[in-house]
């Protein structure tokens, strides 16, 4: 899958691949690979890009951002069955933290 989005603001603001690529410290060939989805950018080259174009995480990296973020939310409805109905503090907490993620995951695949 192409990142579109990256090679987008690269282009809007006429950077080159090189420039680009300088600017994060990274080989060329990195941008290229990025552009193209062959290679997911690392967290720091994903903050120096929010750095650089000020763009979140999230927007930079969508499919990515996605794929961890659903497997997150499988994970927590796994552990939602295991504290539904439980009183005790800790649960109680856990009960909050979950309805916050999936609040939070609902808003963001509605926008």
């Amino acid at each position: 899958m192409h990142n579109i989005y990256l090679r987008r603001l690269r282009t809007r603001w006429s950077l080159s691949q090189e420039e680009l690529a300088e600017l994060l410290g990274v080989a060329q060939g990195r941008i290229s690979r990025y552009e193209r989805g062959d290679e997911h950018p690392t967290l720091p080259v994903v903050f120096a890009l929010q750095v650089i174009f000020g763009r979140s995480p999230r927007n930079l990296v969508s499919r990515l951002y996605a794929s961890v973020e659903e497997a997150v939310m499988r994970r927590a409805v796994v552990l939602e069955r295991k504290v539904a109905g439980k009183k005790d503090y800790a649960s109680v907490k856990k009960q909050h933290l979950l309805r916050a993620m999936m609040a939070r995951a609902t808003k963001h695949s509605d926008a």
